[in-house]
């Protein structure tokens, strides 16, 4: 909640930090210049954002509370008075989503109250003619039916909710029915696919952030968590096995190189998707993945030496810290003296 347009605002949020950083300002001064400048949220943005955040949770409760509704009297209700009840539900929401187009947070507050809608009918109709389909097979047809309705509201919020659901999907057909080949267990399989799932998403929704529909950073930013997360796995399960085998240091090299890629991506100060929580995630990744082998090289020789994996990763944790605390110092200077020569280039 920025206030990015203050007249006076002369200097940056960043400027402030990087001062603060040298010691030119206290945590007194560092709050007031804040306030001063049109950093610290005001009345205005503080409303706006409980406003939006009111009716985004409202309508959210609202779909759960039918869903549960239905769930709960599912004996009670006559099959066709629970189907009208939420096929009704999702043309009122599509209908007041239409309506209200000028006014964004009612029209999307009323997409994603279709979307959850859609959910509940797909889930009754498989529970009500027992279809046969799996439970995967359910969030994928609710995504792909969904997708439309997303594209049309252009909102991240829902654009958000439409990944996890996907996610979800994903999650119980890799530990499910999904083989990627022979060459990995079946225990070590599923976070292989989840890994690499989410790193094409990452990068698909990171290349669209060109189309201004689909420009949806915190959906790009939660696909990256979700890769580095299964990177992680999928690289610290490979030593879980009896012996080391070649599909265990593959697996061990593939979960690596994403992790390395997405340090590489997020890392370069002065770039538009410089992101330190996720240089701390990949550092946490790292460091438990390499953990786990080095452990398992410790387990050969004798667990006599296993305060050295402890010493391992404290030391690689403070290590760490201070790179992407100095990238992070580096990034805000960058970012600051952009700024600067772009205000003195303006007539």
């Amino acid at each position: 909640m920025q206030n990015t347009n203050h007249p006076d605002a002369a200097l940056s949020d960043d400027d402030l930090r990087a001062l603060a950083s040298s010691g030119s300002l206290n945590a007194k001064s560092l709050a007031r210049a804040r306030e001063v400048i049109g950093v610290t949220p005001g009345e205005t943005l503080w409303h706006r954002f409980l406003h939006r955040l009111a009716i985004t949770g409202g309508a959210a409760v609202m779909s759960s509370a039918l869903i549960c509704l239905v769930a709960y009297n599912w004996t009670a209700l006559g099959r066709w008075f629970r189907f009208g009840l939420l096929e009704g539900l999702i043309v009122l929401a599509v209908g007041i989503a239409i309506i209200t187009v000028k006014r964004p947070m009612i029209s999307r507050a009323a997409g994603l109250i279709a979307f959850f809608a859609l959910g509940g009918l797909l889930a009754f109709t498989g529970q009500t003619y027992q279809t046969g389909a799996d439970t995967w097979q359910l969030f994928a047809g609710w995504a792909a039916l969904g997708l439309l309705w997303v594209l049309a509201a252009r909102w991240w919020g829902l654009w958000l909710v439409w990944f996890l659901v996907a996610e979800l999907g994903l999650n119980i057909w890799a530990f499910g029915d999904a083989r990627l080949g022979r060459w990995l267990s079946r225990y070590d399989e599923p976070a292989m696919l989840m890994c690499l799932a989410n790193a094409a998403a990452f990068a698909a929704f990171f290349w669209a952030r060109r189309f201004t529909s689909l420009n949806v950073p915190w959906v790009w930013r939660t696909a990256a968590a979700f890769t580095i997360f299964w990177a992680t796995v999928a690289g610290s399960i490979s030593v879980w096995g009896e012996r080391i085998d070649a599909a265990a240091v593959a697996q061990f090299l593939i979960g690596g190189a994403v992790l390395a890629m997405m340090w590489w991506w997020s890392s370069r100060p002065g770039s538009a998707q410089f992101e330190p929580w996720l240089l701390y995630l990949v550092a946490f990744g790292g460091i438990a993945t390499s953990a786990h082998w080095f452990a398992r090289l410790i387990a050969t020789i004798s667990w006599e030496l296993g305060a050295l994996v402890a010493v391992y990763i404290i030391g690689a944790a403070v290590f760490l810290h201070n790179i992407i605390r100095k990238k992070t110092q580096a990034h805000r200077g960058e970012k600051s003296a952009s700024d600067r020569s772009a205000e003195g280039a303006q007539p």
